[in-house]
């Protein structure tokens, strides 16, 4: 007796739990910021995760804050360590304006080169921002390169039209 080989529905994601909803919710919003700004979805995906550890850390759940975009002007701010003991933050309205003030972050000429040059190659991106000094980690490039395989964000573009 043969078996049936079970399809595979693409449309599901390669991970589960906290993270796959993490990534649902913010798919569609990263797949608008690639194709309005020219940023690879898996890199957006994978920084607001990253930055805002799947959206738990009180910087975004309470500030909205998704990416760590720090306050340079007059824009309401809270303040927390990290690089310096009150580094100030923006805080935003919603999770959705954080996602829009990263994407002109990255549309600033210290990252903007990369749209021309590395087009939508998410690997190029991640060593690029490390080059341009994103995050202070020297190993910055190679966490997001890893945290997009080991969670298959690519599958989020296939879901998120």
């Amino acid at each position: 007796m043969a078996h049936e080989l079970k399809r595979i529905d693409i449309s599901v994601p390669c991970v589960y739990g906290e993270k796959a909803e993490f990534f649902m919710k913010h798919a569609r919003m990263a797949n608008l910021i690639e194709q309005r700004y020219g940023i690879p979805l898996e890199i957006c995906l994978a920084q607001a995760a990253i930055e805002s550890d799947c959206g738990r850390s009180e910087l975004s759940s309470v500030y909205h804050n998704m990416f760590g975009v720090k306050a340079l002007g007059p824009d309401p701010f809270v303040e927390y360590a990290d690089d310096l003991p009150n580094d100030k933050f923006v805080v935003y309205e919603s999770e959705e304006k954080s996602f829009y003030d990263y994407a002109l972050v990255l549309m600033h000429r210290r990252y903007s080169w990369m749209r021309e040059k590395y087009g939508l190659d998410w690997e190029k991106w991640a060593d690029g921002l490390q080059r341009c000094g994103y995050a202070t980690n020297k190993k910055y490039g190679k966490i997001l390169k890893n945290y997009v395989r080991s969670n298959k964000l690519s599958i989020y573009r296939h879901i998120a039209v």
